[in-house]
């Protein structure tokens, strides 16, 4: 998974003009966020309970089972989500990874810089996301199977 997260980070600055992006990738269970399973920093700059609040952008996109794009949080659409907790995110992205209707995964991506995510792109950033995370999704089985596999031989 390590390999798919550099990869995914790599892939979403080369569209970006921004370099300061950040990414994680937080575990679901229960349709609550439980943890951190990678994130780019050295340690995360949002506590899960801070994110699994009702007006979170992670918590909203694991309820809706969609894709929140927000470009600049200062000019957001009206009713548009966004945690205020942590004021030096200025675009984001949050992609929940979906197998058939569980959500086992909140993708996010983030910058300091307003616009680091250009609107005229979310839909390049849907797909990349989507290809991704379809990877991601099987990775994670592929360890659920050699987990229960080895638990087995014992």
């Amino acid at each position: 998974m390590v390999e798919i997260f550099n990869n995914l980070k790599h892939t979403v600055g080369s569209i970006s003009s921004h370099e300061n992006i950040k990414l994680s990738i937080i575990s679901c269970e229960n349709s609550k966020l439980i943890n951190y399973a990678f994130h780019s920093d050295d340690k995360p700059s949002v506590d899960i309970s801070e994110l699994n609040e009702k007006k979170s952008t992670a918590k909203q996109a694991l309820s809706t089972k969609k894709m929140i794009f927000i470009s600049d949080v200062d000019k957001r659409k009206k009713g548009q989500w966004f945690y205020d907790g942590n004021s030096t995110i200025k675009s984001l992205i949050c992609f929940p990874v979906l197998c058939g209707n569980i959500v086992h995964f909140v993708v996010t991506i983030t910058s300091k810089e307003a616009k680091a995510f250009k609107n005229s792109n979310c839909d390049i950033y849907e797909f990349i996301l989507d290809t991704y995370c379809s990877r991601l999704l099987l990775e994670h089985y592929l360890s659920i199977i050699k987990k229960h596999h080895e638990k087995q031989e014992k």
